[in-house]
């Protein structure tokens, strides 16, 4: 397991999440990395991106993008 949090590493995985995308034939478009991308560039906050990415040695097999909330659940 790999946790990202770093705004410039997540664009850097476009490549990596369009081949993931491009395996999984249930993918909706909000899971695209240019949808994710394009939502956390509107809405994220700086500090808050949370990444958290599987591999298969050094291919991405995996990945749930996550946003850092403090506040009561």
């Amino acid at each position: 397991m790999e946790l990202v949090t770093d705004e410039r590493v997540f664009a850097g995985l476009a490549s990596e999440w369009r081949r993931l995308y491009g395996r999984c034939a249930t993918a909706t478009p909000f899971q695209s990395h240019a949808w994710l991308r394009s939502w956390w560039r509107s809405y994220g906050s700086p500090g808050r991106l949370r990444l958290v990415l599987a591999r298969d040695g050094r291919e991405l097999v995996a990945a749930a993008p996550l946003m850092l909330v403090r506040r009561p659940v």
